[in-house]
């Protein structure tokens, strides 16, 4: 029973990051969908809805908001680490 220790937590770990594929956003009053599709996962979880519950196709140019918020940040990431390459040794001893 040992592995139930490491299965356990894993399992609500995978149920907590897919309930958004199971939650409709458009089930929700106007003023909360958009406080919602402000996060860049939400358009994505809307996709595999569509997949997974409706079996359609995604969007394409629904899932351009993600992807341009991800690449800002992948850029933004990229340029903060190049930046402070020097300072983390420093920082870490």
């Amino acid at each position: 029973m040992p592995d139930l220790r490491h299965l356990v937590p894993l399992s609500v770990t995978g149920v907590l990051f897919t309930s958004g594929i199971f939650f409709d956003i458009g089930s929700r009053p106007p003023e909360v969908q958009e406080l919602l599709f402000l996060n860049p996962f939400a358009e994505i979880f809307v996709s595999y809805r569509k997949v997974l519950l409706e079996n359609q196709m995604p969007a394409i140019g629904e899932l351009a908001y993600p992807l341009i918020v991800g690449a800002i940040s992948l850029i933004s990431a990229l340029a903060l680490i190049k930046a402070l390459d020097r300072t983390y040794p420093r920082v870490l001893l």
